[in-house]
């Protein structure tokens, strides 16, 4: 058993005593706000929630790929553009996903809800799609590879795909550090020290490797963002699989 609060291990502690790290009621944690006791739709949500996030994710993963420079030769001038719509379809797709993820538990009272992690989630989630959205339109009014004067290049032409990777930086941020707080809330309500502590190593790996990605991109391009995508799959696929009912169900027997 861990604590409910901090995720810290309890095992051989008296009931009646508190949580050495963080003094939460040691009793709450055995009896209140088990993940198990929850409602079996609010379980299935959760399951399809992040089984349909990775999914988007791997989506992403493979349009970055898919429109790496170094892959040019394998298509027609300029078809690498067309990836863009597989990121709006990921980003879409994603939302669909995060939105079932971050249900509310109906068992639970609104305060223990972790909604500032699903808030965060959510508007990433939003925030991507607007995005590629307005990327989309902006690839159909403007050509890929613009012919260009010689001389200096345009101001736009280094303001657009800079403020774009920052934007974008910034929403896969707010998303990876949602999900491994999320994740963790999830964790010490199982409980599943396995879980817990996976997401509290993600939560400073996610976002060196997030960085990690925008520092290549230039030489990647969206190629770059495979390895932080890939561990929040991984972490979605965790959680999926730890809140499974019949795995709660044995491991409480």
């Amino acid at each position: 058993m861990i604590c409910m609060r901090c995720g810290y291990e309890l095992r051989g502690l008296l009931p009646s005593s508190v949580c050495p790290e963080c003094a939460y009621p040691i009793a709450d944690s055995f009896q209140r706000r088990r993940l198990g006791l929850s409602s079996p739709s609010y379980l299935a949500s959760l399951r399809a929630g992040s089984l349909i996030s990775a999914l988007a994710l791997v989506i992403f993963i493979v349009a970055g790929l898919a429109g790496w420079p170094i892959l040019a030769n394998l298509f027609s001038f300029g078809s690498q553009a067309s990836f863009r719509l597989f990121d709006l379809a990921g980003a879409a797709v994603l939302l669909a996903g995060i939105w079932m993820l971050t249900i509310d538990d109906p068992g639970l009272h609104p305060c223990d809800q972790a909604r500032p992690n699903k808030r965060a989630m959510r508007g990433a989630s939003i925030g991507l799609v607007v995005f590629n959205i307005f990327v989309a339109l902006l690839w159909m009014q403007i050509p890929l590879a613009p012919p260009r004067a010689a001389g200096a290049v345009p101001l736009l032409h280094i303001l657009l795909p800079v403020g774009s990777a920052l934007i974008q930086l910034a929403l896969w941020l707010t998303l990876a550090t949602g999900l491994v707080n999320y994740a963790r809330w999830l964790a010490v309500r199982v409980p599943d020290e396995r879980l817990f502590r996976m997401a509290a190593t993600l939560n400073w790996l996610l976002p060196c490797a997030l960085i990690g990605a925008l520092i290549v991109m230039p030489a990647f391009g969206n190629a770059g963002r495979i390895v932080p995508l890939g561990f929040m799959v991984a972490l979605l696929l965790a959680t999926r699989e730890r809140v499974d009912p019949k795995r709660m169900t044995a491991a409480d027997t």
